[in-house]
């Protein structure tokens, strides 16, 4: 009876895992339909924080200080609204169309983490999914794939800790932005992070909270 048991414990693992397979088709065509996706998300971010679209100028200003990063973004808010409200509602309406489709595809197919595509997208297309209708949405379908082996808990975390960081509260499990890697109650963080599979934070691991100034 026992080894019945372990037999029928062995088979429905070995499905599970099976069932969350991919076939190299799928991940092909996942992978263009993602970094389409991860292509149109930075359309016109930079140029909308930073008023420039250019990489090379883009990889120097995010190099500099928290404080001179909110100085060269509150300058630009200053001087160019029209501009930036304009752009603003042309890359909100990008990000609505990529998180409706990300939400067909880990319905159809399981959370597209780069493990089981290939593609780096979701790690940072989600932190741009934080409104607070946006949380209600997706926090109960990406519990959902954490738990059936999909999406890997540090891109959650990261997720989870971009909405506290917009909100100006302590991350509750230090993945977001290691710039300003601060955590309320340290025990606490690492209960959580053992809950989706991360490893724990050491005291020397936290930092000073650094958030850009407000303009």
């Amino acid at each position: 009876m026992k080894l019945s048991y372990f037999i029928l414990f062995f088979l429905l693992v070995q499905f599970q895992s099976y069932a969350q397979k991919l076939s190299r088709d799928v991940k092909d065509s996942l992978r263009i339909v993602l970094d389409e996706m991860g292509r149109q998300d930075q359309k016109h971010r930079w140029e909308i924080m930073y008023g420039t679209n250019i990489q090379s100028k883009i990889d120097f200003i995010n190099k500099l200080p928290i404080k001179e990063i909110g100085r060269i973004c509150c300058e630009h808010k200053r001087n160019n609204k029209p501009q930036i409200d304009s752009l603003s509602k042309i890359q909100n309406r990008i990000d609505k169309e990529n998180r409706n489709k990300l939400v067909e595809i880990i319905n159809k197919y399981g959370f597209p983490s780069p493990k089981r595509v290939k593609s780096s997208t979701t790690e940072y297309i989600l932190l741009h999914f934080a409104s607070s209708k946006e949380f209600k949405l997706l926090n109960p379908i990406f519990l959902k794939e954490i738990k059936n082996g999909n999406m890997p808990g540090r891109i959650y975390a990261s997720w989870f800790d971009r909405i506290l960081y917009d909100k100006g509260e302590e991350q509750l499990y230090g993945e977001y932005n290691k710039r300003a890697l601060n955590v309320e109650n340290i025990e606490n963080t690492n209960h959580e992070r053992k809950k989706i599979g991360l490893k724990k934070l050491k005291k020397n691991d936290l930092g000073k909270i650094q958030v850009i100034p407000k303009c």
